[in-house]
């Protein structure tokens, strides 16, 4: 097994770039990657040769980081862990189809189970192609591939004391900005017995939909002024939360 392409998304929207290494950071993601995000269960996208030869796509227009060919089907599935050179990746989930890349088959379900699967940076280093890859199966939990359960994981692990902004909570549920107008329904759903409070804005301001949010704050040591909080001071930055 071994790697035949990388490539690193350093402008959001923009096309990837080829590259022939990669630095990649534990508990955070591809450094200079857009992507990069300690929270986020998508650091990374890794693609089977196997899987689009079939399909005529070229490497790198499945936007995917890493491809790697003669890997078998029962070895790239989420929760195996792998190992190139001292970098350790853990596979998370599979990445779904998207309109991205649809042009590139004729039905999009071509694609299901072949777009990729997503990954975090369990230890750093450098990755070349050509490095060989080991795999280790059943290394990891499966992550399930459902947005409300990641956000429940991300906020039952928000640290008390600490803020996380919206922003935040959409990398720890694997969401893209769009996913910014279901954080309220998540936190009705999720109920106050969970941390919810401790969600602000992306500058630091205080929602309108979780009661008594400043007080539950101050209780917890989280001074605010104005309506908003320091994030300065309290926001819980980058948060490894895949690690184990």
């Amino acid at each position: 097994m071994k790697i035949t392409n990388l490539f690193i998304k350093s402008v959001k929207k923009q096309p990837l770039q080829a590259s022939d290494s990669l630095q990649l950071r534990s508990a955070y993601g591809i450094e200079g990657d857009v992507n990069a995000h300690g929270a986020s269960p998508r650091q990374i996208l890794v693609t089977r040769k196997e899987d689009i030869d079939p399909l005529n796509i070229k490497a790198g227009q499945l936007r995917e980081n890493i491809m790697i060919e003669g890997i078998s089907v029962e070895e790239f599935q989420p929760g195996t862990c792998l190992h190139i050179g001292d970098a350790k990746i853990r596979l998370t989930y599979q990445c779904e189809p998207c309109h991205t890349v649809a042009h590139l088959v004729d039905e999009l379900s071509q694609l299901d189970n072949k777009r990729g699967i997503l990954g975090v940076i369990v230890s750093g280093g450098e990755v070349k192609v050509g490095d060989e890859v080991k795999a280790t199966t059943k290394a990891y939990p499966v992550i399930e591939e459902n947005h409300f359960e990641l956000f429940k994981h991300f906020v039952v692990h928000i640290p008390e004391g600490k803020v996380v902004t919206y922003q935040d909570a959409i990398k720890g549920m694997g969401g893209y900005s769009a996913f910014l107008k279901k954080i309220p329904s998540y936190i009705e759903k999720l109920g106050y017995d969970y941390p919810v409070h401790r969600i602000v804005s992306n500058e630091g301001e205080l929602t309108d939909y979780i009661d008594n949010q400043a007080n539950k704050l101050h209780q917890e040591g989280v001074k605010t002024e104005n309506g908003k909080a320091n994030l300065n001071e309290y926001h819980w930055a980058e948060p490894a939360l895949f690690l184990v």
